[in-house]
């Protein structure tokens, strides 16, 4: 109960400038804040592309806010990333072309579209980020998690206990279900209402012009669910196996950089060279 989150997972308040120059009241209408309520927050990786998104931050609020990152293993974050973009059309070619086309898809576009959609190591590259990060908020404190750590079993509980520490607010675990499941590799079952859903048809406009944003969120985001399939184990790869020699280096050169800046145990993401 002290904890609040949007109901829709990432609002992009901050890094959408059309919502953050509408003000704080239409930020605080993503959440459902009681009298119990003593922290609200949100997960929303986009803020951390632009060192903009994190002034915006600082400028709504003036005591530092607690900011946690959860990272990932370059390779394999990049890979997941690969094939949410394949699955939601954005991506045509296969990883290893992807990858050598990432630079220049992003240099060659003006806006942030191939970054959010192609920039598979790009977004990976931790490193970068956490230092815009610093330069905005240099005596925040960050709490870094390691994502396969949340669905270790022998892991979770000291990781939930770091997070309630790291927010100085009072929760058992006794009391709660930490089970959580990663997300399951999927694709859609129909292709036409895949399309429908991530291209942009002249429905999509008329929705546009008849209902609140948050509505047609909320309408994809339902839509999306009830048109996935799970892949069978059978059909599912190592990215190790899929890609040249050089990105199973990078992953180890933006491992080995991000280990120094935040002073974390990475080893297990090395591959060997």
């Amino acid at each position: 109960d002290n904890v609040c989150l949007p109901e829709i997972k990432e609002t992009h308040h901050f890094s959408d400038k059309t919502s953050y120059l509408k003000g704080l009241d239409l930020y605080f209408e993503n959440f459902n804040i009681t009298n119990a309520t003593t922290h609200i927050g949100e997960v929303d990786p986009s803020y951390s592309l632009e060192k903009e998104y994190y002034k915006r931050i600082k400028s709504t609020f003036p005591q530092i806010p607690y900011f946690i990152f959860i990272i990932r293993k370059p390779l394999e974050r990049a890979y997941s990333h690969y094939l949410m973009s394949k699955l939601r059309g954005y991506e045509k070619l296969d990883f290893n072309m992807a990858l050598n086309k990432e630079k220049t898809r992003i240099s060659e576009d003006n806006s942030n579209y191939s970054i959010l959609h192609h920039g598979y190591y790009e977004r990976s590259s931790y490193y970068k980020y956490i230092e815009k990060f610093k330069s905005v908020f240099p005596q925040s404190n960050p709490l870094f998690i390691k994502f396969e750590d949340l669905f270790n079993e022998n892991k979770r509980e000291n990781v939930f206990n770091d997070i309630v520490d790291y927010l100085e607010i009072e929760c058992k675990t006794n009391n709660l279900n930490l089970d959580i499941a990663e997300n399951k590799a999927s694709t859609y079952k129909s292709l036409f209402m895949q399309k429908l859903l991530y291209e942009d048809f002249f429905v999509k406009k008329i929705l546009k012009r008849l209902l609140p944003a948050r509505s047609i969120t909320k309408i994809k985001i339902y839509l999306s669910k009830i048109n996935m399939k799970e892949i069978n184990d059978s059909d599912k790869v190592n990215p190790i196996t899929l890609v040249e020699d050089k990105f199973i280096y990078l992953n180890n050169d933006i491992t080995e950089k991000l280990e120094k800046l935040i002073n974390l145990d990475l080893s297990n993401w090395y591959y060997d060279k």
